[in-house]
């Protein structure tokens, strides 16, 4: 079919009925005649029931820590090591964490994802290789 006009700019919506979960899909629409659009890259991701998903997994210098916020409230994440000490802390309204972990040991941790009011928790394990 045809959508649009050669005359002016015509909005147009594309919904992927079903999208790739935890990796990057790209489209690109062809114009007919007109060429295409560029490139756009869309990431769907799923945290499932642990509540939290590290990317990546094992990590290397840095991970981002998915998980559910759509309140945007104030959260925190404690990460520990095998024997229970604190090595890291962050907080967050977005539903994402971003860790540098270039001064962390290579090895196991855990982490502790909680909003302000203690109402959600989450905990889960992150594993560094350097």
């Amino acid at each position: 079919g045809i959508c649009g006009s050669d005359s002016e700019a015509v909005k147009y919506s594309f919904i992927d009925e079903s999208p790739l979960k935890n990796k990057t899909s790209f489209y690109k629409l062809q114009l007919g005649g007109y060429g295409e659009t560029e490139v756009l890259s869309i990431r769907v991701i799923a945290v499932g029931e642990s509540g939290a998903l590290v990317i990546p997994n094992p990590a290397h210098e840095q991970a981002n820590i998915y998980f559910k916020n759509p309140l945007r409230e104030q959260t925190n994440i404690l990460i520990i090591n095998r024997l229970g000490a604190p090595v890291l802390t962050q907080k967050t309204q977005e539903q994402v964490f971003q860790l540098d972990l270039k001064a962390l040991d290579s090895g196991v941790y855990f982490f502790v994802i909680s909003n302000e009011s203690g109402t959600q928790k989450t905990v889960s394990k992150l594993v560094v290789q350097h």
